[in-house]
């Protein structure tokens, strides 16, 4: 296995791990404290805190810091690690710089973000974002070593990073369930992340990647700074975007019902989780195998790539749609957790789950793009996409409550799916795959309109799905052109050599 399928399959595997746990925590903080203004409050401040974070320790730092560092530690190690520490010091200055301006305006901000909640929200998610804020810095530094590990072939750090977070948040969120003290919820997240950074440092330290600073290392980083961002500006826009709609949305969901805003993350756990399952085995399958490939093998394996997520996605998409609400009551009706809070979040698991296939052919069509070297197409369709769930979720609250916040990620993944196949040319294959697919949708229509329960309607629509894909030869190649290559695997390590 090389280096990089190595590393893709470790960041996969933590990535799962973690969504695991993260689901166990959510079902914890659900029976706690439901879609009360404790647990709105707490989403809040989350916000306010990791959407500074990721401006400069995400897709910026990224671009900016990881491919210099590799081409400045393979040049010379110690220059290298002197533009670690560099890094390291002045995005951490900077970084807790702004955790006290989050510090000292959270109030300002905090109103910003959800100015349609109650006061009781607001106190509580300032209170909460006084001690959450200090995680700021944390971020950075740690985006900061995991990609320098990266650069190494050490993929470790950063596949245990959601793990790690996890756990933080579900430590905290059952010590402030014992002892009533809700700042606990913030102290578990802190705690993660400190923990992270040292064993962030630990490896850096181990493997001889970070030795003691040098005053040449400030002055160093500091202009490695410099030329970063000036190679990267025009790239900006993309993640300021991203993040001005992770707090629009927050915006558009606090003039909707009360506790809204913490049903929306409720519900995209669920919704999230199901896309992890589905595209963590496909970028194993098919988007490791795209880089450096181009001509008709490039374009064949992206049209194989389309038509799995389709043909997957399409039936997954109307199970939950069908069964959200019995989901939603399997997972988190306990507790605090009441009818009320279960209506909320099945109204916005509907929205999301109607272009659950979208979001994930857009993900994966836009990964395909970004191989073949043609991010300016990527950047122009994300940007419409953005424009257009920013849209649906502003005017469609008021009108459609809750599964309108729903339905702004799948709009996003709508018209980026249409934007990057149309610019890989497999629109029309796109199109046509999905027309076979229509009797599956119409015969879901017909299951929703009579009340057979939720179980019943998941299992009938699971069957008139199975029946589609027998009846279409083209559909039952594509999911046998996937699962052929497993099985084929497994059958030849089972057979003893002759």
């Amino acid at each position: 296995m090389s280096s990089f399928r190595k590393g893709f399959l470790v960041l996969s595997l933590g990535a799962l791990a973690g969504k695991f746990i993260a689901l166990l925590r959510e079902v914890v903080f659900a029976s706690a404290f439901g879609t009360s203004d404790i647990a709105t409050g707490f989403r809040v401040a989350q916000t306010a805190s990791v959407v500074p974070a990721n401006l400069v320790s995400g897709d910026l730092l990224s671009a900016a810091f990881a491919p210099a560092y590799a081409r400045e530690s393979r040049r010379d190690p110690a220059s290298g690690r002197a533009m670690l520490w560099g890094y390291s010091i002045w995005l951490t200055f900077t970084l807790t710089f702004v955790a006290v301006g989050v510090y000292c305006y959270r109030d300002v901000i905090v109103n910003v973000i959800v100015p349609g909640s109650s006061i009781a929200t607001t106190i509580i998610a300032q209170e909460i974002l006084g001690v959450l804020c200090w995680s700021i810095p944390l971020f950075g530094l740690s985006a900061v070593q995991a990609y320098a590990l990266g650069v190494h072939n050490i993929y470790l750090m950063t596949s245990i990073r959601p793990l790690i977070q996890s756990l933080g948040l579900l430590g905290g969120t059952l010590t402030a369930i014992s002892t009533g003290w809700i700042q606990w919820l913030s102290l578990g997240f802190i705690a993660a992340w400190i923990a992270y950074v040292a064993m962030c440092s630990t490896a850096l330290i181990r493997n001889g990647y970070l030795g003691l600073p040098q005053r040449a290392s400030i002055t160093q980083g500091w202009r490695f700074i410099v030329t970063g961002v000036r190679n990267i500006a025009p790239l900006l826009l993309l993640p300021v975007a991203l993040q001005t709609s992770i707090v629009l949305e927050r915006v558009f969901s606090s003039f909707g019902p009360s506790g809204l805003v913490a049903a929306v993350d409720y519900a995209r756990t669920i919704s999230e989780s199901v896309m992890s399952l589905i595209a963590v085995p496909l970028g194993v399958l098919g988007l490791t195998q795209l880089s450096g490939i181009q001509g008709p093998d490039y374009r064949r394996r992206v049209a194989k790539m389309c038509d799995f997520v389709v043909v997957v996605m399409m039936p997954v998409s109307a199970v939950l749609v069908v069964g959200s609400g019995a989901i939603v009551s399997l997972i988190y009706a306990r507790g605090n957790f009441d009818s009320a809070a279960t209506n909320l979040v099945s109204g916005v698991l509907v929205g999301l789950s109607i272009g659950l296939m979208f979001q994930v052919l857009g993900y994966s069509l836009s990964r395909a793009l970004t191989a073949a070297g043609r991010n300016r197409s990527v950047l122009l369709y994300t940007l419409i996409a953005i424009a257009g769930q920013i849209a649906v979720q502003g005017v469609g609250v008021q009108h459609f409550g809750p599964m309108a916040i729903g339905l702004g990620p799948s709009v996003f993944g709508l018209l980026l799916s249409v934007g990057c196949a149309f610019a890989l040319g497999e629109l029309k294959r796109v199109a046509r795959r999905i027309a076979t697919l229509l009797p599956g949708c119409i015969a879901t229509l017909i299951v929703v309109l009579p009340d057979l329960g939720p179980y019943a309607a998941i299992a009938l629509v699971a069957l008139v799905w199975a029946i589609n894909i027998a009846l279409f030869p083209s559909l039952r190649s594509t999911l046998w052109d996937q699962v052929r290559p497993i099985l084929s695997k497994r059958i030849s390590r089972q057979t003893p050599a002759a």
